[in-house]
């Protein structure tokens, strides 16, 4: 498909002089003369004018303007097309000249070269025989959407590039704002997680030092490394919890690329998450106040050679979430001078859809659907892809609604007092004072005069220390109350007990039956305060604070019972089975009644009763989108917008995945096994989950969660606890929370635990299966009931074939693997245990590779596949582990285990091999040293294996199945 962009570049001869009438006809550019330099430019393409923010990047991009000329002249259009970060030099796009016709007319430019930086400015003249025009920068332009400032240097932004079958992994902000991108499984990349998790699968998360249980690497002086890796890859997400040990705002997070001896990053955890240090800005990181008890890190951080994360000072709780790719492809190191613009402004958006919707075409429908009816929404016929749906429900009525965390000044006082004047607006009217303050801390308590007189006492008994906003009322007198006269007001406060904290006071007069604002003072802001002439004395406290308000919650059961019974149900290319058949609201993110959550890919908007999701849905000749009404309750006057193109993914069900869900309802759970959340038999990659849990007993949620990648023994992503997983901390100690890929749309206060997280970079890749599960309490030692929808995109069957495996404690295994040994090698024995949720006892042997030792293996291997890993089967207990790998005598990389667990010894990981090693090949050698590290020596080794994904030929696929669990 062809983006043409025209640019309408106007030429006059000369412009009119201030106070001059309309210029009449243009005159004739002589030959002799430059052409003049184009003017009143116009962004245009196929669908209309273009704002800069959501412009379009295909292979192909024409660029036309206008001129006038004289007859007889040769012309020649010239561009100069560059990434935004280079600066303008000379021309690098030009068109074939032209002859001049003597009137306006058209000029061409091409460029034909695949656009793959996310923003670019360009400029244009025009060239005739006289000698060339002035240039034209049309990155000067003002944009129509008025986005950040830094958008007016560019003049488009690709946010799609051309589908192909295997893109490169997506590294960066760009991973962060190509949410079209999302359907294309990538066979290159394998997510990781580490995290302070208890290596003896008991609940202390928090960190250890117990020798055996570290929950670090190893140490480096008084720091500890957490987190060590080699070959190219990705940080995706950094989260902590909130820490009460004082000396946690010293602890630094240093980030080592590279092998560097000096990091790239060192600053203050708290810093870090202030949104202050660029590229670390909001929303992509937020602090306790903004994430309910987490700090956590969206900023990207691409390596191409490898990185190291340690902690400097006392910390807890931690998870980072990164990613290995098998190529360095065009990774760029992270720097810190990331261009972070375009995704921020996509997070910021949401409510809209963050992929370009410039050629969407749009179904409308309205309907009624009674109890039991079914009703199809659309049924399209492709190929195409789903962009949006968008449902209205009038009926529904709101269940919980808050607003998210308020800044405010607070000023406080102890044995002290503040005084400032209030003006009423009326007489003889009931009156009150209200004030904004912080309320974690009670009791507060002030005694309240007006002009000298003593009023009573205000006292606020109970403190919050989740929702650390509160409002309280005292009411006046009437005799101190005289319209347009200011009330000398002062507050003094108790010497024991809390600070008196004021951060806002409003006066309000009852006016026609509502509260009235007549007067307002904005503490802590200069200009309010003289106003109102402010002052304090005995003053303790002063600051910024960032709080809540308590959620104002309503029993709707109507509401909820209608969106727990109304099923959507889409399905794509006639699947037997519909691809997702969930609940309504479980699919727009609430499943407790109507909310307001407006997250990046899903939400509610409750003021007009919308529910929207913009997860993009490939399809390649048909999906069909129905409602089906399993509830008591009918549907009256619903309306639907579906928005859908003709975007053609690269072969879906194969290249692509199909968006699909999986749901899973424990009613109630059982104890010792933890509630399933995903059982995927395909190729594919997790994108989303919602999880339910119904209890006023907040221990349900020190649940850890466990996803285990194409069947591998040891969870591949292991965290610390349920809120944990959705970047809260300590139960949601702040409250709700709604973010763009997280959040708590109802804690145990509202009575439902309700929680959701979107995995856009930190998708979880796999070839074969995807196992997830959740504890329920500590050690699934607490039941109560757990709803949970998974989302990912999947593939029609397997991608994965175990090519070759090897028994290093069977002699004849090694023999028909020509296994070849030097140097010092022992054999071992161990009967031991997986980390994870299996705790039967596995008996197996292998061997110890000492300092100076070298392991040869033959391993067979599939020639058309694009992608070869080895897992190998090993004993953790001893130490950290690295090997260098060979590949039929090229060097492929380092083989990282950090860490060690004396409780669960047995552990499996995976080595991805570079896909030029072994293109073509049926068989390769493969050559292991132990590397020494951080004062380990030796590795173990029970089992190999070679994991061949992703043919070029798919007749080897298996037929895909999500099991679903009722």
């Amino acid at each position: 498909m062809l983006a043409f962009i025209l640019v309408t570049l106007m030429a006059v001869h000369s412009m009119p002089a201030p106070g001059a009438g309309m210029p009449g006809p243009a005159r004739p550019v002589f030959l002799t003369q430059s052409p003049p330099a184009p003017t009143r430019l116009t962004q245009l393409d196929r669908f209309g004018d273009l704002p800069l923010a959501d412009l379009l990047g295909e292979p192909e991009i024409g660029f036309r303007f206008q001129v006038l000329s004289s007859p007889g002249d040769l012309l020649r259009a010239e561009v100069e097309l560059r990434p935004t970060g280079e600066a303008f030099n000379q021309a690098n796009l030009v068109g074939d000249p032209v002859p001049a016709g003597g009137t306006a007319q058209w000029l061409e430019v091409w460029n034909r070269d695949r656009l793959r930086q996310s923003g670019y400015h360009w400029r244009a003249r025009v060239v005739g025989s006289g000698g060339a025009s002035a240039w034209v920068n049309f990155g000067d332009n003002s944009d129509t959407v008025q986005p950040p400032a830094r958008f007016a240097d560019a003049d488009f932004y690709n946010l799609h590039e051309p589908m192909v079958a295997y893109p490169d992994p997506p590294a960066g902000f760009e991973g962060l704002a190509r949410i079209g991108q999302l359907p294309l499984l990538v066979p290159s990349v394998q997510t990781f997680q580490v995290s302070s998790f208890d290596r003896s699968e008991g609940n202390a998360d928090g960190g250890s030092e117990e020798p055996g249980l570290e929950t670090y690497f190893y140490r480096e002086g008084a720091a500890e490394v957490v987190l060590e890796a080699k070959g190219p890859g990705q940080i995706n997400r950094i989260w902590f919890a909130e820490s009460n040990d004082p000396s946690f705002v010293n602890t630094r997070l240093q980030v080592f690329f590279g092998g560097a001896t000096e990091p790239t990053i060192d600053l203050p955890v708290v810093d870090l998450m202030s949104g202050e240090v660029p590229p670390f800005v909001e929303p992509f990181v937020l602090n306790a106040d903004r994430s309910s008890g987490g700090l956590i890190s969206y900023v990207p951080m691409p390596f191409r050679d490898g990185v190291k994360v340690r902690f400097a000072g006392p910390h807890a709780h931690y998870q980072i979430t990164y990613q290995l790719f098998a190529e360095r492809g065009n990774i760029e190191t992270f720097t810190g001078n990331e261009d972070y613009t375009l995704a921020q402004h996509l997070w910021r958006r949401t409510g809209l859809d963050p992929k370009p919707t410039r050629g969407n075409e749009t179904e409308q429908i309205d309907a009624n659907l009674a109890s039991g009816a079914t009703v199809m929404l659309v049924d399209l016929q492709g190929p195409g892809a789903l962009q949006s749906l968008r449902l209205q429900l009038p009926q529904l009525q709101t269940t919980i609604y808050s607003d998210p965390p308020l800044e405010d000044t607070v000023r406080a006082h102890l044995a002290g007092e503040s005084r400032f004047h209030l003006r009423p607006l009326f007489s003889d009217t009931p009156t009150r004072l209200r004030m904004r303050r912080g309320c974690r801390f009670a009791p507060q308590t002030a005694t309240v005069f007006a002009g000298g007189a003593e009023l009573g006492q205000w006292m606020r008994q109970e403190g919050n220390d989740r929702n650390r906003w509160c409002d309280d009322s005292f009411y006046l007198p009437s005799d101190v109350v005289l319209a347009g006269m200011p009330i000398d007001l002062r507050l003094v406060s108790e010497s024991t007990g809390h600070p008196w904290e004021e951060a806002r006071y409003w006066l309000e007069q009852l006016d026609l039956g509502h509260w009235r604002t007549a007067d307002e003072l904005d503490v802590g802001d200069v200009l309010s305060e003289q106003e109102h002439g402010y002052s304090i004395a005995g003053q303790t406290g002063f600051g910024l604070q960032v709080n809540t308000y308590p959620a104002i919650v309503v029993s709707r059961p109507d509401s909820q019972a209608l969106l727990a019974g109304l099923r959507l149900r889409i399905t794509a290319d006639d699947h037997e089975t519909a691809d997702v058949d969930i609940p309504v609201g479980a699919f727009f993110g609430s499943a407790v009644g109507e909310t307001n959550i407006e997250s990046l890919m899903a939400g509610i908007q409750p003021e007009r009763h919308i529910l929207y999701s913009y997860w993009p849905m490939p399809y390649a000749h048909r999906l069909k989108i129905e409602l089906v009404n399993t509830s008591h309750i009918p549907v009256h006057a619903m309306h639907a917008e579906i928005a859908y193109d003709h975007t053609v993914y690269p072969s879906p069900g194969r290249h692509t995945g199909y968006f699909r869900s999986a749901e899973y309802l424990s009613r109630p759970t059982e104890t010792s096994t933890d509630h399933g959340l995903i059982h995927a038999r395909s190729a594919g990659k997790l994108v989303g989950l919602h999880l339910l849990v119904h209890s006023g007993n907040e221990a349900f949620i020190e649940g850890d969660e466990r996803w285990h990648v194409d069947g591998a023994r040891t969870p591949q992503v292991r965290g610390t606890g349920t809120e944990d997983v959705f970047n809260g901390g300590w139960y949601y100690n702040r409250g709700r929370i709604i973010r763009p890929v997280h959040g708590a749309n109802s804690t145990r206060l509202e009575g439902w635990i309700d929680q959701y997280r979107w995995f856009l970079n930190d998708f979880i890749s796999f070839a074969d299966r995807l196992d997830g599960g959740i504890e329920h309490g500590p050690t699934n030692d607490i039941n109560g009931d757990y709803s949970s929808w998974t989302f990912a995109y999947a593939a029609e069957g397997s991608a994965l074939l175990g090519t070759d495996s090897v028994d290093l404690d069977d002699p004849d295994s090694m023999m028909d693997h020509q296994v070849e040994l030097s140097g010092p090698v022992q054999p071992f024995q161990m009967v031991g245990q997986f980390e994870g949720d299996d705790d039967s006892l596995v008996s197996d042997g292998g061997l110890q590779l000492q300092a100076g030792s070298v392991l040869s293996v033959t391993l067979a291997v599939d020639p058309a596949a694009r992608q070869i890993l080895l897992r190998r089967r090993y004993d953790q207990g001893e130490n950290k582990e690295q090997l260098r790998v060979w590949v039929d005598g090229q060097q492929a990389g380092f083989w990282v285990d950090g860490g060690r667990n004396t409780s669960r010894r047995w552990r499996e990981s995976i080595f991805l091999v570079p896909p030029e090693l072994t293109a073509g090949k049926g068989r390769v050698m493969v050559r292991f040293e132990p590397v020494s590290w951080a004062g380990s020596q030796g590795a173990t080794m029970a089992r190999l294996t070679a994991l061949s994904q992703y043919r070029a030929e798919h007749d080897m696929w298996l037929p895909m199945v999500i099991v679903n669990s009722h």
